[in-house]
């Protein structure tokens, strides 16, 4: 019975690598904005491989206003 639930974690583990992988391979395709796309500052270079299209403030206000409505 071990075994089988050591397998069954263990396909499931790589099932996620494989989709987390996906996902990053997805996204660093995708065209990512050198500027932001709502108030036109540079965006870092860090946040544009990870895809970005917010500045850090509009990222920082997008997710409080989130935040506000989902209460």
């Amino acid at each position: 019975m071990c075994d089988e639930i050591d397998t069954s974690v263990e396909i499931q583990a790589a099932q996620l690598d494989d989709a987390i992988a996906a996902h990053q391979r997805a996204v660093s395709a995708s065209q990512a904005s050198e500027f932001c796309t709502e108030c036109g500052e540079p965006i870092s270079p860090l946040r544009q491989r990870l895809g970005a299209h917010l500045c850090i403030d509009c990222q920082h206000e997008f997710e409080a206003a989130d935040r506000l409505y989902r209460r």
